[in-house]
């Protein structure tokens, strides 16, 4: 495969075949995934993981998406009735597997809720923030990269509740929430989709929580990635 910079270029066209109806042929799926081979190389090769890694608000890894892509296209697939489930199977690797989803689309939230349901939140715990942020930023994620950004989310909202109820003097939700962040470290998607780091910060949380160590928590990860 011939090497290319121009990944905004590759991108936005991998995004306007995902905007067809009708089922790609044969051709269209093996330049697809040549496509998105490019981009995994490229990002690849770009990427520089800390030991901790930093979540962006969302949290996400990217299968195919730039600053270019994002300035380009907008809120256009809303307007134009994409749906999220492309119907498409991602590459696998440390990205993931499953169904591609246009987390811009119009009905990405349900598709947030679907696969959230089986992920645990504390009392009062929602996926509004992150919903509220999908239409402003446009990309295509896989269904395990996807939930791998909910239990995120959903570690970060758990270590939020402790904290409270630590401060609060509420032993009762501290002891709930202290029993799932021991569980976080073992949830599958964010297993599967380990480039490094992960595991051992939900760990570590989840021991400096134990030892009722709310600074420790704070700074050995929560300021970081979940603020």
């Amino acid at each position: 495969m011939a090497e290319t910079n121009d990944t905004d270029a590759l991108t936005l066209t991998l995004l306007r075949d995902l905007h067809h109806v009708d089922p790609p042929g044969p051709g269209a799926v093996a330049r697809q995934r040549g496509l998105l081979d490019v981009l995994i190389a490229e990002e690849r090769a770009a990427r520089c993981r800390p030991e901790r890694p930093r979540r962006t608000r969302r949290g996400r890894w990217l299968l195919a998406g730039a600053v270019g892509t994002a300035a380009l296209l907008g809120g256009a697939a809303a307007a134009t009735g994409v749906f999220a489930r492309t119907g498409r199977v991602g590459p696998g690797g440390e990205l993931g597997t499953g169904e591609l989803i246009r987390t811009d689309a119009a009905d990405a939230a349900d598709v947030v809720a679907e696969i959230g349901a089986a992920i645990p939140l504390p009392p009062g715990g929602t996926w509004g923030a992150l919903t509220e942020d999908l239409p402003s930023d446009p990309t295509v994620e896989s269904s395990l990269g996807l939930r791998s950004t909910l239990e995120f989310h959903a570690a970060c909202q758990w270590t939020g509740y402790w904290l409270e109820a630590e401060a609060s003097g509420d032993r009762g939700a501290s002891r709930e929430a202290l029993a799932v962040l021991r569980q976080v470290p073992t949830w599958p998607a964010l297993n599967e989709t380990d480039g490094g780091g992960t595991i051992a910060l939900w760990t570590d949380i989840a021991a400096a929580a134990g030892r009722g160590d709310p600074d420790a928590v704070r700074d050995g990860g929560y300021t970081a990635n979940c603020s």
